[in-house]
């Protein structure tokens, strides 16, 4: 009888640490489910309103500049390029360099299409560009922003300069860090502090881009 006033022992699995693994457990599955569905496929719906997001880019360039070079080359180009590039920096927080790099060839072609046959000197385009990555590098030693985001930001100075000149260019990019720091500071006051720390920086860009290029 004695065996009647001994502590009774809880069942297996229900105890406090218990309890505790498996919240533990949930909240793994949850954060794995939801990377899972931040890097899947676009689908077809997405990739439809990419491409006719970079079909009305492109359209409105034309229409806005001209059959200039350099909107043909560089800015069809980054027409193309800005649905892919802004979806993968929301998703994965990086700039693909196979899509990033291929700007500066395309670029570079409009450039020296202009040259020749318009006779305008890349000059300003190249020294716009160049200071652009100096002071983007500078950032980046800081942690401010990554190395996709200084490559990015070289080909967009590169139209920009090449365009409308240095001036727009330096607009485009106050246009990016007023917009990202907009949404930082309503991160932060909605209490989602760590969010607001890893907010992609590559699709402000890009709208500071567009906007600077069809309203200049």
């Amino acid at each position: 009888m004695g065996g009647t006033t001994g502590e009774r022992r809880r069942p297996a699995g229900r105890g406090p640490a218990a309890a505790r693994t498996r919240r533990r457990a949930r909240g793994r599955l949850a954060a794995a489910r939801a990377r899972a569905g931040a890097s899947g496929p676009v689908g077809f719906r997405g990739l439809l309103g990419l491409s006719c997001l970079c079909g009305l880019l492109g359209l409105l360039t034309i229409t806005r500049i001209g059959a200039d070079p350099l909107a043909i080359a560089g800015a069809g180009y980054l027409a193309a390029a800005t649905g892919p590039l802004w979806v993968a920096d929301r998703r994965e927080q990086r700039l693909p360099n196979a899509w990033v790099l291929p700007g500066y060839l395309f670029v570079g072609v409009g450039l020296a299409w202009a040259a020749l046959g318009m006779g305008r000197s890349p000059g300003e385009a190249v020294v716009t560009a160049g200071v652009t990555v100096t002071v983007f590098l500078a950032l980046a030693a800081g942690g401010g922003v990554g190395l996709g985001d200084v490559k990015l930001a070289g080909v967009l100075a590169l139209v920009l300069g090449g365009l409308h000149g240095a001036p727009a260019a330096a607009t485009s990019f106050v246009v990016a860090f007023v917009a990202a720091g907009a949404v930082a500071v309503a991160a932060m006051a909605a209490g989602r502090d760590g969010w607001a720390g890893r907010i992609a920086f590559g699709p402000y860009l890009l709208c500071g881009f567009w906007v600077v290029l069809l309203l200049w």
